[in-house]
């Protein structure tokens, strides 16, 4: 009998962007999942969105996954190659710097735009909440991304990503839909 590791490793090795997409769709939904149910939990009267869901599942599915696929395949150890501290340490600035507001704004529009918003709707939207969610980032991620640099081998870095993602896609979710 294969292990977990095993298996989803034979899968990276045989469909690596599939994986990635599937494996960020499920995450993804998962983090609203838990979003809602802490939601609703505060509330008492709010409905469970299905919907919703599937939005933010669609997002992880289609933009996140093969997003972050070739970011940690081919993005970054192109752009700073090598695993020296001094590398670690400068993909850690780049991914809070430039990978991050890239994946804040994208998940904003992505949403905005899959609840019928319009382009004006995004930019309040991002006005409203970027800053914020860019220093809850900078709270939760730079640890974590030391760790997945340093030790996590490239073809699961995704994964590891995704395993710390459930409680941060949750915290995405809760900031887009809490004012709706």
């Amino acid at each position: 009998m294969k292990s977990p590791v095993n298996w989803y490793n034979g899968l990276l090795q045989r469909k690596p962007l599939a994986t990635k997409s599937v494996s960020c769709m499920a995450i993804f939904t998962l983090g609203d999942i838990l979003s809602q149910t802490f939601e609703k939990k505060l509330s008492k009267t709010q409905k469970f969105d299905w919907q919703r869901s599937a939005r933010v599942g669609m997002y992880g599915g289609v933009f996140a996954g093969p997003s972050l696929h070739f970011y940690y395949s081919y993005i970054l150890p192109y752009l700073i190659p090598g695993s020296s501290m001094k590398s670690i340490v400068k993909k850690i600035c780049f991914d809070q710097t430039v990978g991050v507001s890239i994946m804040i704004s994208m998940f904003y529009t992505v949403q905005t735009l899959l609840n019928k918003g319009t382009f004006t709707d995004v930019r309040n939207n991002i006005a409203a909440n970027y800053w914020t969610t860019l220093k809850t980032n900078w709270m939760f991620w730079p640890p974590l991304m030391f760790l997945n640099f340093t030790f996590v081998p490239i073809q699961f870095q995704v994964l590891f990503v995704n395993v710390f993602g459930v409680a941060w896609n949750g915290y995405l979710s809760f900031v887009q839909y809490s004012n709706k």
